[in-house]
């Protein structure tokens, strides 16, 4: 006898009674809003699911956008291991929706009757913010449906604002939809364009990865700063943007010159230190962002950033205390936890790393760069395989590295970085493609523009395995030489400034 509620699904086990996944024998874990899509998925298939009927099951009947859908059923393709291109679980119905895979390929798919149909362009416009009456079938604007409501634009810019500032995966989506939906109603409001720009830099750097998410969110601050070329925030907008791309120089120009216009943003002044250290200055990073320190609001990454700043510059001891206050402040962070389980790494604590990274909430873990952070902890504990099978979905450049070294052939990634991109870690992490690949005259020569635009973290050389046949290498060597030699540099500035030295907590 069938046990009640139970389906299977290719390899998947399916209790949608108790909402557990199982496939050969392991339980599967989503995040609870991912969890939902998927068994709403199951409860429907074998037909699919519309748009209307995921809005209304998944988010409660909350207007979400098909942008917000299609991320949605990414992370959960992503969780299962799916692919959409040759789909094993989840399949796209182009105009129709989603769907479960049914249990078997012989499965009738019946078709919805036409008033069903009609019930889903009526909910499916709802949600799209084209309410109609029923009777009349009248269009009315969603800004009047608002407006009836008492809603208006800073009623929903604020709340778009309160969802964006925790940074938690399902929240910054729901405060993009919001942002969207205002921009829809009020395309010429500049703060609804500044917010949106923020909520997408912010998708892009701390969720999805996306640089379509960046290139929007350029987009957006560049109109901004067309209409209003004295607004710092519309400046600070641009320069998110522009940092989510790994275009150093441009975002710094823009956080200061937001600094300049606005005085009152540290927020924007803390981001130009953090490029600076990005940069290698670290003196200068360190000096602005003590600046910035102290005022009524919390800048949220100014204290990981001080300690960052400080661990490369060799201050062990007063990074720490830095780093345990930045996560002591910060709980759960994706960003600052991160960077403490960097920190662990560089001395060599893989088990307290794997404590950290284990301390993250589960929607957390799935994010791309949850995902790169355990990678990196697997690399660094040698378990190349299993890094391997991590970063193939989260960073192609460390996989292209792994593979190359494990002799499974040679992984087609997308070498040398645009102009435009200056970031050195890209470069960094090109040079481990190109010393995996055994191409050492290639790779020192990338490390060389890695440390051209920054790059200090020496550290790093003893947590990836790509570099060892070269410790007697004469041309890595002296670039080895060279990173200690600035950074010693930047110590000495440091030192001759009492007073940084004393508000750092530092005792020599």
């Amino acid at each position: 006898m069938r046990d009640k509620g139970i389906t299977h699904h290719g390899d998947l086990r399916v209790d949608t009674v108790n909402k557990r996944v199982v496939r050969e024998g392991e339980l599967i874990e989503f995040s609870d809003l991912t969890a939902r899509l998927f068994f709403t998925l199951a409860e429907i298939s074998p037909e699919p699911a519309s748009a209307a009927q995921l809005s209304e099951k998944v988010w409660d009947g909350a207007f979400v956008s098909d942008e917000t859908i299609a991320q949605r059923i990414k992370l959960l393709r992503q969780a299962l291991g799916d692919s959409a291109r040759a789909p094993r679980y989840i399949e796209t119905i182009r105009g129709r929706g989603y769907r479960l895979v049914p249990q078997s390929a012989k499965t009738r798919i019946v078709r919805l009757k036409p008033q069903f149909l009609a019930l889903g362009a009526v909910l499916g416009a709802l949600f799209l913010g084209a309410v109609y009456f029923v009777r009349q079938e009248t269009p009315v604007p969603e800004q009047d449906v608002l407006a009836a409501a008492g809603v208006d634009a800073d009623m929903l810019l604020t709340q778009a604002q309160r969802y964006l500032a925790g940074h938690r995966p399902d929240d910054v989506d729901a405060a993009i939809d919001l942002y969207r939906r205002a921009l829809a109603m009020w395309p010429e409001d500049g703060r609804v364009q500044v917010g949106l720009s923020f909520a997408l830099s912010t998708r892009a750097t701390k969720v999805s990865g996306e640089e379509s998410d960046a290139l929007e969110a350029e987009k957006l601050a560049r109109a901004a700063v067309a209409v209003s070329a004295q607004n710092g925030l519309s400046w600070h907008a641009l320069g998110y943007a522009l940092d989510a791309q790994g275009r150093v120089d441009d975002a710094l120009t823009s956080y200061l010159h937001a600094f300049r216009l606005d005085p009152d943003d540290r927020a924007a002044a803390s981001s130009a230190a953090y490029l600076l250290a990005i940069r290698g200055r670290y003196y200068e990073a360190l000096k602005l962002q003590v600046t910035v320190l102290g005022g009524t609001d919390q800048l949220r990454y100014g204290d990981l950033q001080i300690a960052e700043a400080l661990d490369l510059l060799g201050y062990a001891l007063a990074a720490a205390r830095w780093r345990n206050k930045a996560v002591l402040l910060n709980p759960g962070d994706l960003v600052i936890t991160g960077g403490a389980i960097i920190s662990a790494l560089r001395q060599h604590k893989t088990e307290e790393a794997e404590r950290l990274y284990q301390t993250l909430a589960p929607d957390m873990l799935k994010t791309s760069k949850g995902q790169r952070l355990l990678g990196t902890i697997r690399l660094a504990q040698g378990r190349l395989e299993d890094a391997k099978e991590i970063f193939a979905g989260s960073d192609k450049l460390m996989h292209a590295a792994i593979a190359s070294m494990l002799g499974d052939g040679s992984v087609p990634v997308q070498l040398s970085a645009p102009d435009s991109v200056t970031w050195p870690g890209q470069y960094f992490d090109e040079a481990c493609v190109l010393a995996a690949r055994g191409e050492v005259a290639a790779a020192i020569n990338t490390l060389g523009q890695a440390v051209d635009l920054g790059w200090r973290d020496g550290a790093r050389f003893a947590m990836v395995p790509f570099f060892a046949d070269l410790s007697d290498n004469a041309a890595f060597l002296a670039i080895r030489q060279r990173i200690a030699e600035d950074t010693a540099f930047q110590r000495e500035l440091l030192k001759s400034d009492e007073a940084l030295m004393a508000a750092l907590g530092i005792e020599e």
